[in-house]
């Protein structure tokens, strides 16, 4: 790790995949729906088998991929293969029977439809906040007051927002004042990424060799944590990102202005791209259809479309020519 970089993170990713399955945790009694190592579904092992890392948080944009996750069993089992669990496991037993030689740890499905809101809601505040698409939280009111911890008695100030929906009144709580203001939406974001923080990432003095020197990171304790974190610095960063054209994956966009016009993630998906946008061009070319509707259908000027229609085979000759 070099002074230069902000933070690291490798999470693993098991070879056998997951699996969902019925069981109960430790504190219930009715079975519901968990996700599962395979290698600990098949041997009935606590440990997860084979499992590869990687580096997470050099996926930029990791945590629009998961806001863009469907909140079904199918959703979260392919996005699971590709960067695992969220690392937010209990102890299970599987068959209805709480054995504790045959505990294994899940996760269970409800948490990552929660956890999966949670992101979707906060990102689609921050999207609206930068695009400055603030009237739909007019209504929205920072709460403030005076909350006297009962084990130190340190007075704590608390802010918390509170939505208002048109013609419903809620209760307030006589003893706190209350502020109608456009930063409501800024501090629902602050406040959910901060609870998030709180409990998934820790503050760490991490040795870098590169340098011989020690630095103050902060580390998740998991991949939900990285995702967390990896959303907080794109905030603070006022990073813009972007779906890679191609391969659909996020990426970041940089402030220079020559990175601005960027729709690709990798010189790879380019170039990919480009090679389709030739085949296209050849195949319509060779299907009769003109150079110009060419053109116009792949985005791109006829001079260009010509030299890509005309790099295989020309168009084959009608009885008229």
């Amino acid at each position: 790790m070099s002074a230069d970089s902000a933070y690291e993170f490798d999470w693993p990713v098991p070879e056998s995949g997951y699996q969902w399955c019925d069981a109960l945790s430790k504190q219930e009694e009715v079975l519901g729906r968990w996700l599962v190592p395979t290698y600990s579904l098949e041997t009935r092992s606590p440990w997860p088998g084979r499992a590869p890392r990687y580096q997470a948080l050099e996926h930029r944009g990791l945590f629009r991929t998961f806001a863009e996750m469907q909140a079904t069993e199918e959703g979260i089992l392919a996005f699971t293969k590709q960067y695992g669990w969220l690392g937010v496991e209990e102890r299970v037993f599987l068959d209805g029977q709480k054995r504790p030689d045959e505990s294994i740890r899940g996760e269970r499905f409800e948490r990552w439809v929660r956890e999966l809101k949670d992101m979707q809601e906060t990102l689609t505040i921050w999207d609206d906040i930068q695009a400055g698409h603030v009237d739909a939280y007019r209504h929205w009111q920072i709460v403030r007051g005076e909350n006297r911890d009962g084990y130190t008695g340190q007075v704590r100030e608390k802010s918390r927002v509170i939505f208002q929906q048109h013609g419903r009144h809620m209760d307030f709580d006589p003893s706190m004042t209350y502020k109608q203001t456009a930063s409501a939406p800024l501090f629902k974001v602050q406040e959910t990424i901060n609870e998030h923080l709180e409990t998934s990432t820790v503050n760490r003095l991490i040795y870098a060799p590169q340098d011989d020197r020690l630095l103050l990171r902060i580390i998740p304790k998991s991949l939900l944590g990285a995702l967390w974190l990896q959303l907080a610095k794109g905030i603070e960063g006022d990073i813009e990102y972007r779906q890679c054209h191609e391969c659909g994956k996020w990426f970041e966009i940089s402030l220079e202005a020559y990175r601005k016009s960027r729709l690709f993630c990798s010189n790879a998906c380019r170039s990919k791209a480009y090679r389709t946008r030739q085949a296209s061009a050849q195949r319509l070319y060779a299907g009769g259809m003109p150079i110009e509707q060419i053109a116009e259908s792949l985005d791109t000027d006829p001079q260009t479309a010509k030299r890509w229609a005309t790099l295989a085979t020309a168009r084959p000759k009608t009885s008229k020519e």
